[in-house]
């Protein structure tokens, strides 16, 4: 008897938890610019390391949608993205993708989760309704709302002058500056009242952010000593204070590498001179990479160059005729290079971190900043050199 009813109890439990599940539905207003179609993709550590894909969603034609997350003890935090058009979730995650959004499940409840946005204003303008704690996800992202507005502003400046460009973008990195600052605050006011474990991982995930990835586990100690012992991923890397910031490459001296130009000249890493470098990988088939040899790079290079601050790029192509025949096609200006043996790409994971990547060195060769973007390099050069 007993026996039965502690069975009657566990499949009523049991049937319970199935049911626990978040539903995300709504309309997502489609464009020519992007894919009908969402990723979804599990956040297991904060940091630069891409999130894990776990599936996919179709939008229809008018762009509507339904997807149910399966009930994951392993899983608290989402990205859900837009890709561009004809670009896969490999190429989607390679750089700094923003058109996407953060949702939690919760996978002792059941939640309903509306979401109504427009492709082409996904990184800053969305509507989540139907989940509270969703909503305060939400709540948070638009506090970084102002910061993905100026760095939209940044990017589409094409018309006029360069120079007149480069004074409106001088500008605009001002205020992200001060904007960055402000966030940081803000998420810190937050994450100190805070008691949500949810909300607590996605304060963390912004702050981290606002500190251009170098959020280092010191800061938040105070903030992951609230989180529960549990099954999610997120929660047991966060508590063992595994942040993928204390795995990646700042901190860590390069080795003196041997490099072959675009001309065929041989040279090592520490032949080229400079306070900081600037280490560009990158290869022909990513799109990323080559929107940003065409469209973010040359103004980086010239405004570097003032400073003595080269860049170095670094193409993992396996044919050097098809680094070649790309190199022709975006017509770069710096200096590029493929290695002699694979010592400082063999750091980088491309199927797992994604490209671009970049990373900026001292003059010892010493990472001091692995970004995603070329914004990431001009905000913390800004930070650093008084007349950047």
């Amino acid at each position: 008897m007993h026996l039965r009813l502690c069975l009657l109890g566990f499949n009523l439990l049991l049937s319970i938890l199935v049911q626990a599940q978040l539903t995300m539905h709504g309309t997502i207003t489609p464009s020519e610019n992007w894919e009908n179609k969402l990723y979804i993709a599990r956040i297991d550590k904060i940091g630069l390391m891409p999130p894990k894909l776990i599936d996919s969603v179709a939008l229809n034609t008018s762009g509507n949608f339904t997807y149910t997350f399966d009930t994951d003890p392993q899983g608290v935090l989402y990205q859900v993205s837009q890709p561009c058009k004809g670009c896969n979730y490999f190429k989607t995650i390679s750089g700094n993708n923003e058109n996407s959004f953060l949702v939690v499940s919760r996978y002792e409840k059941k939640e309903n989760l509306l979401i109504q946005g427009h492709s082409e204003e996904l990184y800053h303008l969305i509507s989540m309704t139907g989940s509270d704690v969703n909503s305060k996800v939400l709540q948070l992202r638009n506090l970084r709302q102002p910061i993905t507005t100026l760095l939209h502003q940044a990017n589409q400046l094409k018309f006029g002058s360069p120079e007149r460009n480069q004074e409106l973008k001088q500008k605009i990195f001002k205020r992200i500056l001060e904007e960055i600052d402000l966030l940081k605050s803000q998420l810190q006011v937050v994450l100190d009242t805070c008691q949500t474990p949810e909300l607590l991982v996605v304060g963390i995930y912004y702050l981290n952010e606002a500190f251009l990835g170098q959020l280092q586990p010191v800061q938040i100690e105070n903030y992951i000593n609230k989180l529960p012992q549990s099954n999610a991923i997120l929660y047991r890397t966060l508590k063992s204070k595994d942040l993928t910031t204390t795995k990646n490459k700042a901190g860590l001296t390069l080795p003196d590498a041997k490099l072959v130009d675009i001309k065929g000249r041989h040279l090592t890493l520490n032949q080229i001179p400079g306070k900081y470098k600037v280490i560009n990988f990158w290869a022909s088939w990513c799109g990323p990479c080559r929107k940003a040899n065409i469209n973010q790079l040359p103004p980086l290079s010239t405004k570097l160059r003032k400073h003595n601050i080269p860049i170095i790029g670094i193409s993992i192509d396996k044919t050097v005729n098809q680094w070649k025949e790309a190199l022709k096609k975006d017509k770069t200006s710096w200096l590029q290079c493929m290695e002699v043996d694979p010592i400082l790409s063999g750091l980088i994971k491309p199927d797992l971190e994604g490209i671009p990547l970049y990373l900026l060195v001292n003059e010892n060769n010493m990472v001091v900043l692995e970004a995603r973007s070329p914004v990431q390099i001009e905000l913390f050069l800004k930070q650093q050199i008084a007349d950047f």
